[in-house]
């Protein structure tokens, strides 16, 4: 097949795990014989074509008012307005992806990222004669931020402003073929505002990880007196690091040390090296993923927000680390309590102590949990998922064909 990703970034631009994910996705398409490229946009004015690893990475320049990774909060509302609703239906982007389509001409586009890209690609790639499968990796068809998180919490429901700039994207989400999610929990939350009324409704396709062929040195070793617990990714205050501070301060500080690698936005980082001024808590930056796994013993995921599913949690889970995680969003179908690692409440604040504190006391426990976890990532192949993707696009190209010939919508599930 011809295969075009959809990607708002695409490596080695990075905001989060997901451009990860769909680089391993577009990898092992390539290994199974398919011809792939990647759409995805970068903060220049310039067009490039590049082949990595044998997929050619189409990059093409943002047309709307500014460039938004990172986030910048100092912007005026009326500027993060103006941009979204030209996000909800940018012609002219949607003119980027029309071009792309007449000139690579794929049979299907897996559509991830959708962010900057305007749900109005959907129709240029739909006119195209192309079947679309979109997968959920995000919030951004209901809401602009892309979190449903506000005001320190996550939301419940979808906010008045977010309905309004949100509705083109749900209207145009009927052009979608297929659908499917990082987790079950992505899937039904956007089938319950009832978008995609003319799409296949397919299973959840767990992300792919690149498993290390042994798990991390300091879980084999002897338990140190000391446990290192590690963050990584944004440093956001949704992400629950402030909620992790809470539980560490109720340890005795000669029992533990927090490592958070990665950045976010500078007033929070600012809040956070204020309130860690003295204790055991050692700010990283960014580094490459494989240092940060060798020096923690604990792999901690306390998001405030419900995360689709945090690749955090299965690259913790491959490096045979006791993971510790909040109960939001996808995160609960992959990690069980007890069974792969801990789960914590965060509606009980004293959850979150009362499992740092057993980490400590119980390392061969979370040991033991760290390894069934990597036996359930060892699974997660990037052939494995590359396979997964291969049979969910020839389902919807087939379900495109079908609802090409017929008036009537024809939404199912798998």
């Amino acid at each position: 097949m011809k295969i075009m990703m959809l990607s708002t970034l695409y490596p080695p631009q990075f905001l989060g795990g997901a451009e990860k994910s769909v680089t391993l996705i577009a990898n092992g398409l390539v290994a199974r014989g398919h011809e792939v490229t990647a759409l995805t946009l970068h903060n220049k004015t310039t067009e490039t074509d590049t082949l990595q690893d044998g997929v050619l990475v189409l990059r093409r320049p943002l047309r709307n008012l500014y460039w938004p990774f990172p986030s910048d909060d100092r912007r005026s509302t009326l500027a993060k307005m103006t941009f979204h609703m030209m996000d909800s239906l940018n012609v002219l982007m949607a003119r980027t992806v029309d071009e792309a389509m007449r000139r690579y001409q794929p049979d299907i586009v897996l559509s991830n990222q959708l962010a900057c890209f305007s749900a109005l690609s959907w129709k240029a790639i739909h006119e195209s004669g192309a079947a679309i499968l979109h997968t959920f990796r995000d919030f951004y068809l209901l809401c602009p931020k892309s979190k449903m998180f506000r005001d320190g919490k996550p939301c419940m429901t979808q906010c008045g402003d977010c309905r309004v700039l949100a509705y083109p994207r749900k209207w145009m989400s009927h052009h979608v073929d297929g659908v499917t999610g990082v987790s079950q929990y992505m899937i039904d939350k956007h089938a319950a505002y009832g978008l995609f009324q003319n799409a296949l409704f397919l299973p959840s396709i767990l992300s792919a990880v690149r498993v290390p062929p042994v798990a991390s040195s300091r879980a084999l070793a002897a338990p140190a007196a000391v446990r290192n617990f590690g963050y990584i990714g944004r440093v956001e205050q949704e992400k629950g690091i402030d909620l992790l501070l809470d539980g560490l301060l109720t340890l005795p500080t000669g029992q533990w040390k927090l490592l958070i690698a990665g950045t976010g936005p500078e007033a929070y980082m600012d809040h956070l090296r204020n309130r860690c001024a003295g204790l055991p808590v050692e700010f990283l930056g960014f580094v490459p993923d494989t240092q940060f796994y060798s020096a923690v013993d604990v792999v901690v995921v306390p998001s405030i927000w419900a995360e689709p599913l945090p690749r955090t949690v299965l690259e913790g889970f491959g490096h045979g680390l006791t993971v510790i995680a909040s109960d939001r969003g996808g995160i609960p179908e992959v990690l069980k309590n007890g069974e792969t690692g801990y789960l914590v409440d965060l509606d009980k604040p004293e959850e979150m102590a009362s499992t740092l504190a057993r980490a400590v006391s119980h390392p061969l426990e979370g040991r033991n949990f760290g390894e069934t976890g990597r036996q359930v990532v060892l699974q997660r192949t990037e052939a494995t998922v590359a396979s997964d993707y291969e049979a969910a696009s020839l389902k919807v190209i087939e379900h495109a064909k079908s609802r090409r010939a017929s008036p009537i919508p024809l939404r199912r599930s798998a």
